[in-house]
């Protein structure tokens, strides 16, 4: 004979652990909600939040932003944040008798807004002689548009093409070693002038080998 006991835990007032941001453009100001859950959430208020990160703010409106109870707690990135991933905790102070703060931990990823892949264009080992193409994928990650306004290279036996995929949002940057290259090693970079204020360049380093099989 087995005995099964049920308890069932009632929780008193709490606030999500995490609140994801995901992918963030740097410079945008992505806003994220929560709110109390428990049995007194109805009852209880924000004092304060203290965060260390003076890009972070929160706002508390106990009706719920956009009389949505499942707002009332509204989390703000604010700009000046740098690239990169980042994870800040904020202490959330309340008027409850019992629980005084909770810990939220925000958690977010800064991006540029436009995207090139690869990071690196390798050509690989190049026959002498021989014309290479490679291309170099230019991109919006959000909605900000932007255009690609001019294509440099280091290298005078590196030639380029511009092809629109969707314009203001994707474009195909195709990279042409010629035959006239003769060294052993290709070494240079590829630079991309764009529009956008916060990205005017991006470069693309470039990287290749000469087989010559008439040595061989």
């Amino acid at each position: 004979m087995s005995l099964k006991i049920r308890v069932k835990v009632q929780i008193i007032l709490s606030l999500p652990r995490f609140v994801k941001f995901g992918r963030v453009m740097k410079g945008a100001q992505p806003v994220k909600y929560v709110s109390f859950i428990g049995r007194d959430k109805d009852n209880t208020k924000v004092v304060s939040v203290k965060s260390k990160q003076e890009f972070i703010k929160v706002d508390f409106n106990p009706s719920g932003f956009e009389n949505d109870k499942r707002k009332q707690i509204k989390i703000t990135l604010k700009p000046g944040f740098k690239k990169g991933l980042f994870k800040e905790n904020l202490t959330v102070y309340t008027d409850h008798k019992q629980i005084k703060q909770r810990q939220v931990t925000v958690v977010a990823k800064v991006v540029d807004n436009i995207e090139a892949k690869p990071k690196t264009l390798t050509f690989g080992a190049v026959k002498k002689g021989s014309r290479a193409e490679r291309s170099i994928r230019v991109k919006a990650l959000f909605d900000k548009a932007f255009k690609i306004v001019d294509v440099r290279t280091s290298e005078p036996e590196l030639e380029t093409k511009v092809e629109t995929v969707k314009d203001g949002k994707e474009y195909l940057v195709k990279v042409f070693l010629n035959e006239k290259f003769d060294r052993k090693l290709l070494e240079g970079k590829i630079i991309i002038e764009t529009d956008d204020e916060d990205q005017r360049q991006i470069e693309i380093g470039v990287y290749g080998a000469m087989l010559d099989r008439s040595k061989n």
